[in-house]
């Protein structure tokens, strides 16, 4: 069996897994409630930027936009669809992580 095959066998069973349902649980709530989706994109959107950016105070940008987006992410629906997408992603590095570990490649210039 080739490597492509074995990706696509691992990528089924991620998604028959109960962590990629319940993901897709709660982002079906999101789609059927688009302002609110919207809401929550705009609050990922600058999560993620605060996050992936070296020239900004961390913790202060944090905290201005968990003020700023406090109603909408203590919303039990938004916080499910953050929490399962948050599991899911942690999911997706540890597979990473576990191919990266076994595999050895010289990336030591990095």
């Amino acid at each position: 069996m080739g490597i492509e095959e074995k990706a696509r066998e691992l990528a089924e069973v991620i998604l028959d897994s109960e962590i990629y349902n319940r993901y897709l649980q709660a982002r079906e709530f999101m789609i059927e409630n688009p302002e609110l989706f919207a809401k929550v994109n705009e609050y990922r959107k600058r999560n993620f930027y605060i996050q992936n950016s070296p020239d900004i105070n961390k913790p202060e940008e944090l905290r201005k936009l968990l003020e700023e987006f406090d109603s909408i992410i203590n919303n039990k629906s938004v916080r499910e669809y953050l929490d399962s997408e948050l599991i899911l992603c942690r999911t997706m590095k540890k597979v990473n992580n576990i191919l990266v570990e076994q595999i050895d490649l010289d990336i030591d210039f990095l």
